[in-house]
């Protein structure tokens, strides 16, 4: 029998290291494996906002461009006005400055028909002289705002236009 005060033989060395090793890379394995796994779930799902992002910013885009032509458009309307309040006035220098800030402001307005086109046209065409009849002059100049106002949108008109892009 044995001596129960000697201890039971060790296994050698070279059998332990391996499977440690084995071990080790499996679990290394199952590491690199999670992460691929948890990298492209990520990546398809964080792709789907991205183009509903992309699309509303474009929108957003579009509703600020109405908006500054409205803008535009409000401003022009304004000029006329006080350029018809200059003619009244007697102030021609005025009224001819007033007109080129009119024609100016038309020019910043990136959306437009053919109708709006002959105006701005009509605008920057325009000078007031002194020695002709003052009322045709305003008359003019109060057309061109009621012509402006017409083919102008309302805010309204220009957000739901920009609505309805963005339901597309």
């Amino acid at each position: 029998m044995s001596d129960p005060a000697t201890p039971p033989p060790k296994p050698p060395a070279a059998e332990t290291k391996p499977s440690k090793l084995k071990a080790l890379g499996v679990k290394a394995g199952i590491a690199i494996g999670l992460a691929l796994l948890f990298f492209l779930v990520g990546l398809f799902v964080a792709r789907a906002p991205v183009g509903e992002l992309r699309e509303r910013a474009e929108n957003a885009e579009t509703s600020l461009a109405l908006m500054q032509d409205h803008q535009y458009m409000t401003e022009a309307a304004m000029l006329l006005y006080r350029t018809a309040l200059d003619l009244d006035a007697r102030n021609f220098g005025t009224a001819n400055d007033r007109l080129d800030q009119v024609a100016s402001v038309l020019e910043q307005v990136g959306a437009g028909g053919s109708e709006f086109e002959s105006l701005r046209s009509s605008v920057a065409a325009m000078d007031i002289n002194v020695a002709q009849d003052l009322a045709g002059q305003r008359s003019t100049v109060l057309g061109f705002a009621s012509a402006l106002q017409e083919i102008m949108p309302s805010v309204e008109e220009s957000i739901v236009t920009a609505d309805t892009l963005a339901e597309l």
